[in-house]
C-alpha cells in the first residue's frame, strides 16, 4: 500500500469517527427530547386519572346521599 492510501483511509476513518460522533450527539438530543414528552404526557394522564378519580368518588358519594 502506498502512503497516499494508508493517509486517505485514515482520513477516511476519521471522518467516520467524527460524523459517528456528530450522530451520537444528534440522537442523544432527540432521545432526551422524547423522554421530556413521555414525561410530559405521562404526568398529564397521572393527572387525568387523579381527577377521573375523584369525581367518581363525588359521584358515588352524592348518588348514596340520595
Amino acid at each position: 500500500m502506498t502512503v497516499i492510501k494508508i493517509a486517505k483511509r485514515q482520513q477516511s476513518g476519521t471522518n467516520k469517527s467524527a460524523m459517528s460522533c456528530a450522530l451520537q450527539k444528534e440522537l442523544a438530543a432527540i432521545v432526551d427530547l422524547c423522554a421530556h414528552e413521555l414525561r410530559q404526557v405521562g404526568d398529564e394522564f397521572y393527572w387525568r386519572y387523579k381527577l377521573l378519580e375523584i369525581l367518581l368518588k363525588n359521584y358515588k358519594t352524592a348518588t348514596e346521599i340520595k
